[in-house]
């Protein structure tokens, strides 16, 4: 009996080998982005939602003054709004950012 290996037709198996690698390789690249990628974290959302709750009249009523001043062009009047807002809620660091503007 006489067995004949033909090693001339062996190329298209390394290259359906190449192709197996490489669709591995990137099942396993998302696989792994999909594993790590950052989820909404629902602590920001309740601290938000607690903050807009407990504003107080006179902060409210400050900030419509704010924007009502920035609406008709009154600049010193929105300005004293904005440190009134600051005695009233220090911990906001978004209205020290705002007078800087």
């Amino acid at each position: 009996m006489y067995i004949f290996i033909n090693f001339a037709n062996d190329k298209p198996f390394k290259i359906m080998n190449q192709y197996k690698i490489a669709l591995t390789i990137i099942i396993s690249f998302f696989l792994y982005n999909s594993s790590y990628s950052q989820k909404k974290k629902d602590s920001q959302t309740t601290t938000t939602v607690a903050t807009n709750s407990m504003k107080s009249k006179e902060y409210l009523l400050n900030e419509s003054i704010f924007r009502n001043s920035l609406k008709y062009g009154d600049l010193n009047v929105a300005k004293q709004s904005i440190y009134e807002m600051i005695a009233l809620d220090p911990s906001n660091l978004l209205l020290y950012d705002t007078l800087l503007i």
